[in-house]
């Protein structure tokens, strides 16, 4: 008898599944927002073989979803929901070998948005059956408590970061440019968060030159990587999650410069040197876009076409105006319109000199004479 008496005690545990610390209050349910209770059945000093049970919550405060078995692969769990109540039976399989300590169930729910508390609790007629074929009745019940948050789905995935250019395994140019595949699965990517490091020093990218196409980050830095060594380049991204706080990455990458001079763009590193490390702030100025437009229209022969066409390459670069062969005609015709100006101006400062000079030696004459 008093063995009996033993397995008579039935306990069901209401075990509320919150959402992250991130996303405050982490010890309430998100009112307006897809919310999880599980359900915990069990028998002391016995398996649990059946249950039977009726759960009462209030419809205007809460929307049944679905309702799940923790062991999803063998599923005979049925359900139905009926007005204020969700009726579910769980039996054991034909082969019987479900039977465990206890049992769990999923309660997938969604709430109104104005609800700040609900009560849910087990009616009468609510029972477990034993292992020895004993049935026990139970009854408990929960209050459920609801806070208003400012969004259901806050972005929980990082961003995913790739180098494109420069490889690891191949050499870097000592004016190379960093290309990057940026992607984020939710919210998108915060520019203004991405930060570039290379060895040690940040660099904000919105203070630098950059473009962005879809998922393609590409920056241009100012200054020359370094000579025959190894180098770090850390970059960290963060996506536009605000609530909770966003989410971030950060790739290292180890690069390789040669011992020698190595460069994308085949013009004078001299040249190229006053272009990358004459800027103040890191923003281009006019007189950088002319040093490269009178590097391009110089050659009035057309003469090195791979010339022309890096210096146009550093000039979008730059974001400088584009150039166009045809204004090479506007500039010759301008320099020999020059030249032709100059040409006059000379010949009349000449003859004012030589007029000048005469009119001074018949004065000197004269004095002479009297």
């Amino acid at each position: 008898m008093l063995w009996l008496l033993w397995t008579s005690f039935a306990q069901v545990q209401f075990e509320p599944v919150y959402t992250s610390e991130r996303f405050q209050p982490s010890d309430m349910y998100h009112a307006n927002c897809e919310n999880q209770l599980n359900l915990i059945f069990a028998i002391t000093w016995s398996e649990v073989n059946w249950v039977n049970a009726i759960l009462n919550y209030n419809p205007n405060d809460i929307e049944i979803l679905k309702v799940v078995w923790e062991n999803e692969k063998e599923n005979n769990l049925s359900y139905v929901v009926n007005d204020d109540k969700i009726y579910f039976t769980k039996l054991k399989s034909d082969n019987g070998d479900w039977a465990s300590k206890d049992v769990k169930f999923t309660v997938y729910f969604k709430s109104n948005e104005w609800v700040t508390d609900t009560n849910v609790f087990f009616e009468e007629g609510s029972y477990l059956v034993d292992s020895h074929g004993n049935m026990v009745n139970f009854g408990d019940a929960m209050i459920m408590q609801f806070s208003a948050v400012p969004e259901c789905d806050p972005d929980i995935v990082a961003p995913k970061v790739n180098l494109l250019f420069p490889q690891e395994d191949s050499w870097t140019p000592l004016d190379s440019y960093f290309q990057f595949d940026i992607s984020d699965v939710w919210k998108g990517i915060n520019d203004e968060s991405i930060v570039l490091s290379v060895n040690g020093i940040d660099y904000n990218i919105t203070d630098m030159e950059y473009d962005r196409d879809k998922n393609v980050l590409t920056i241009y830095p100012d200054f020359w990587m370094p000579l025959n060594t190894w180098f770090e380049v850390k970059i960290s991204v963060s996506d536009k999650q605000v609530y909770g706080w966003s989410n971030s990455v950060t790739k290292i990458y180890n690069l390789e410069t040669p011992d020698e001079l190595y460069l994308l763009n085949n013009i004078s590193p001299i040249d190229f040197r006053k272009i990358v490390n004459s800027q103040k702030y890191y923003k281009w100025t006019t007189w950088e876009c002319k040093f490269i437009s009178d590097l391009y229209y110089l050659d009035t022969n057309n003469s090195d076409k791979m010339k022309k066409s890096i210096i146009s390459s550093i000039n979008k670069k730059l974001s400088c105006p584009d150039l166009w062969d045809t204004d090479r005609e506007v500039i010759s015709t301008e320099n020999k319109n020059s030249l032709s100006a100059l040409s006059v101006i000379s010949w009349i400062v000449s003859w004012l000199l030589l007029l000048i000079i005469i009119l001074m030696s018949l004065k000197t004459i004269w004095k002479k004479s009297n």
